[in-house]
């Protein structure tokens, strides 16, 4: 296999690259299930000597060990249980958000009891909502036990993703296709196993095909795909009123677009009601206005780096701070969308010749996600996934220099998730250097992209 280097990019024989792709894919999907619950049984030196013969042989079982780790999937299989009307470990489910003791375990059962057999269970504090809700439960409906579940459910995300990669190359404007196929053999190589073990594929998928559907002019679909994306996940959602903008500000018939394209929640609010899902999704943003400061974030990072105490919960350690400090992270976060939407207007108002508008959106589509992951109060690892496939659909240096950095901040990722995460919880200084250094690429990389954004503005010139 040759790797060539060309002014469009890193490319890739097509075929190599969907090899590559398909065959990183499959690895993340070897999830073995004796390798996990050994993993589970490690808790010192002895027991990890003891349980070493498990991990390491045969051969293949030791490189199956970095996908095979418990993760979030098993969560997945107890909430699959109760929608199916199933009992599920109690336990087990609040082991994934904090320490429970025995009265909040007989609690959470008493409320699973109620909740059985719904099709989206509230009141179980978990904050799924209800699209992300189906996602778990269609393997469930095949295969039975956890290891199982935890194959099929990779599997099913592995086809969500390549479906993403899809849609990108069929709607690709401004790159040749076989160096988009590069770059997504490059990406899933930087993403790692992440991508099949978190639903945060299949919004992406709906936010690729929603880009591609308004670079047709099909705003109102691709207002329906939006608002599917942000029942699964919030981030689709915030993708709205940017695009708006660059709609209205586009004017004329664009204009229309902008008021079809915020009629697709208009339309799924009341299928939603018709559906019974809106409970289920109400209860997800406030668990999320509830959520404190993640370790992880950009400004959780540096915080925990001077020595704010944190604990246990949500899923993550979160740091021990006011309740007014979360809530102006939100209200930072909501505003720097608004703001973004208000140059988005101002930047189209300048440039309503109607040519390559698919990249203007793609940038604008990059920037609305680096804006939301940086100013959030939760930066979990696969939010890096939001990223793709847009940022590997920019094309010219920019682009280039955009993917790249998203590359870096995937790896450096990888470092630490999944095996070194309690390092970072216990402060030790190589892990959070490592943090910081991520959270400032991607910081970093916003202000660069919003950086080409404005001197684009500023100098009349189309988007490259």
């Amino acid at each position: 296999m040759r790797v060539r280097l060309r002014g469009a990019g890193p490319l890739l024989r097509p075929f190599f690259a969907i090899l590559i792709t398909c065959g990183l894919l499959a690895w993340f999907c070897s999830r073995d299930e004796e390798a996990r619950r050994a993993m589970l049984r490690v808790r010192d030196t002895a027991s990890l000597v003891r349980e070493a013969p498990t991990l390491l042989w045969p051969p293949w079982r030791a490189l199956r060990l970095y996908v095979s780790i418990d993760d979030d999937v098993s969560l997945y299989y107890e909430l699959s249980r109760v929608v199916l009307g199933e009992a599920a470990d109690a336990e087990q489910m609040l082991r994934f958000d904090h320490r429970p003791d025995p009265a909040e375990v007989a609690a959470l059962r008493a409320r699973l009891a109620q909740a059985r057999g719904r099709r989206w269970p509230t009141g179980l504090q978990l904050g799924f909502p209800p699209l992300s809700v189906l996602l778990m439960v269609l393997p469930r409906l095949a295969v039975d036990t956890l290891g199982a579940y935890r194959v099929a459910f990779a599997v099913l995300l592995a086809l969500l993703y390549l479906g993403a990669w899809g849609v990108a190359v069929a709607g690709a404007a401004g790159l040749p296709r076989r160096v988009l196929l590069g770059r997504m053999a490059l990406v899933t190589a930087c993403m790692g196993p992440v991508l099949v073990a978190r639903l945060d594929v299949l919004p992406a998928l709906l936010v690729v095909a929603a880009l591609g559907a308004l670079a047709r002019g099909w705003a109102l679909a691709a207002g329906l795909l939006l608002v599917l994306g942000g029942a699964a996940k919030l981030y689709p959602l915030f993708l709205l009123p940017v695009w708006a903008a660059l709609l209205w500000g586009w004017g004329g018939a664009a204009r229309r677009q902008a008021v079809a394209l915020l009629g697709g929640p208009a339309l799924l609010g009341g299928l939603g009601l018709l559906l019974g899902g809106l409970p289920a999704l109400g209860e997800h943003l406030r668990l999320f206005a509830r959520r404190p400061v993640q370790i992880e974030s950009v400004v959780g990072a540096v915080l925990h780096a001077a020595g704010w105490p944190s604990d246990y919960g949500f899923g993550s350690n979160n740091l021990l701070l006011p309740p007014w400090v979360p809530m102006a992270l939100d209200g930072l976060l909501g505003g720097a969308v608004l703001a973004l939407a208000a140059g988005a207007g101002r930047w189209a108002a300048r440039h309503r010749d109607g040519a390559a508008r698919r990249q203007a959106l793609t940038w604008f589509a990059v920037a609305t996600v680096l804006v939301v992951i940086t100013t959030s109060k939760v930066l979990s690892p696969q939010y890096l996934v939001w990223l793709v496939p847009p940022a590997a659909m920019l094309p010219g240096r920019a682009g280039r220099l955009v993917l790249l950095g998203v590359c870096a901040a995937m790896l450096l990722t990888q470092v630490y998730v999944p095996f070194m995460y309690s390092w970072l919880m216990e402060r030790r200084w190589p892990l959070l250097l490592l943090v910081l250094v991520r959270n400032g690429l991607l910081v970093g990389l916003a202000a660069g992209v919003l950086g080409v954004l404005v001197r684009s503005g500023r100098r009349d010139e189309a988007l490259a």
